[in-house]
């Protein structure tokens, strides 16, 4: 990296600073930690999981993400689908993955 493209990333940090993940509770960090999770539920006949990712889809430390999910019944086809329309920023991003994992562990949803 050039000394001028080194003093032009300094600068603009000063005015747009890096992405951080939105301030939560410990517990909700622990969740955003690993960026993808992977969740089942079991009872009675039912066996279904539910995957959730967060992936970047913009190069730089700017970069863009987005939201996505895959569930259905264990050892089937799953049904994939996004929570974000448009990519969002990292804060975004995490607020969503977080609301979306902490919402299927109130339904029994556990990790494996």
């Amino acid at each position: 990296m050039s000394a001028l493209s080194e003093a032009l990333e300094r600068q603009l940090r000063k005015v747009m600073p890096l992405p951080k993940a939105a301030a939560v509770s410990p517990k909700k960090a622990a969740i955003l930690q690993a960026k993808s999770i992977s969740l089942a539920y079991q009872e009675g006949t039912s066996d279904k999981v539910y995957h959730v990712q967060i992936t970047g889809v913009g190069g730089g430390p700017y970069g863009l993400f987005e939201v996505h999910f895959q569930y259905g019944r264990r050892g089937k086809t799953l049904i994939k689908g996004t929570k974000t329309s448009t990519p969002v920023s990292w804060g975004e991003a995490s607020r969503i993955y977080i609301d979306l994992v902490h919402e299927k562990r109130t339904k029994g949803y556990k990790e494996i």
